[in-house]
């Protein structure tokens, strides 16, 4: 299945440079090597899994695990470096730090009835994500992400994790359903 191409014009050096945490990043891998650059997966607690639940590879191979199979389609470089531009530099991916993240949602927060409100979430699971091209590597594991976010929409890093997250299920439903 071929996912939709969108053109950019920045180089991944360029757009993860300008947001100043991935400063001295290279652009993605020369075609042909299928090095994996972005992974995703959602567990029960425990850390990802192999397969995860989406690999995107630096050639626009994309596989999503369903099950015990896995479904394969496929993005161009542009759509790939347009997704990675909007997860860098859009939503500041690299920006959104895992202990941080922990403890703004730990810390009690004031309720309407004058006590307080704790973001903690029962059994709830971890969203993982990790982005690696050479030289870069920046991974986040949040708990409870899609509750949470509606909890807490001041908490600027979770929404925009959310919204990373969302994004990459409009790549993910379309192979589950395919």
């Amino acid at each position: 299945m071929r996912l939709p191409a969108l053109a950019v014009g920045l180089s991944l050096a360029a757009l993860l440079c300008a947001t100043g945490a991935g400063a001295g990043c290279p652009d993605l891998p020369p075609p042909g090597q299928g090095l994996s650059v972005l992974r995703y997966d959602v567990t029960r607690g425990d850390g990802p899994r192999t397969p995860p639940l989406l690999e995107i590879d630096s050639d626009g191979a994309v596989a999503v695990r369903l099950g015990e199979e896995v479904r394969r389609g496929a993005m161009t470089r542009a759509a790939l470096a347009e997704l990675l531009d909007t997860m860098v530099r859009d939503e500041a991916l690299p920006e959104i730090d895992t202990a941080a993240l922990d403890t703004a949602l730990s810390t009690p927060l004031p309720d309407a009835r004058g006590g307080m409100v704790v973001g903690a979430v029962a059994d709830a699971s971890t969203s993982h994500l990790v982005l690696e091209l050479p030289g870069c590597r920046h991974s986040v594991a949040v708990q409870g992400s899609a509750l949470r976010s509606r909890m807490r929409p001041d908490l600027g890093p979770l929404q925009r994790f959310r919204r990373i997250e969302l994004r990459l299920h409009e790549i993910i439903a379309p192979l589950q359903q395919g």
